[in-house]
């Protein structure tokens, strides 16, 4: 997802709105949901920061399985800034990693439950 250019752009013009960063540099944040639509999103603008402005974000990819983790973002398998975070919030809400900001990304997102 990454690897395409409209999609990269459409996160950079996050960057011509959002100019300041500061409160996130050298931060850790767990980002629970992070395989879904806006967790994703989330995550990939973050790791673009990274690699264009060196801010130092740790980031903490929560999902119900680590596969669905490595299938969403292989491109960042390398980087010491982002790690897979198994985690299903609806059976255990016990973090056990030190961060600094906690977002809730996730949502039961089966069109059948929305009925």
């Amino acid at each position: 997802m990454i690897n395409n250019q409209e999609y990269i752009n459409l996160i950079d013009d996050v960057f011509k709105v959002i100019k300041d960063f500061s409160l996130l540099k050298n931060k850790k944040i767990l980002i629970i949901g992070s395989t879904g639509t806006i967790g994703s999103f989330f995550v990939d603008t973050l790791m673009r920061r990274n690699e264009l402005y060196n801010e130092n974000i740790t980031i903490y990819a929560g999902s119900r399985t680590k596969e669905n983790i490595e299938n969403r973002f292989k491109e960042y398998e390398n980087s010491n800034l982002f790690i897979p975070y198994p985690f299903d919030i609806t059976k255990n809400t016990n973090i056990d990693i030190e961060v600094d900001y906690i977002v809730h990304a996730g949502s039961d997102s089966y069109p059948a439950s929305f009925q």
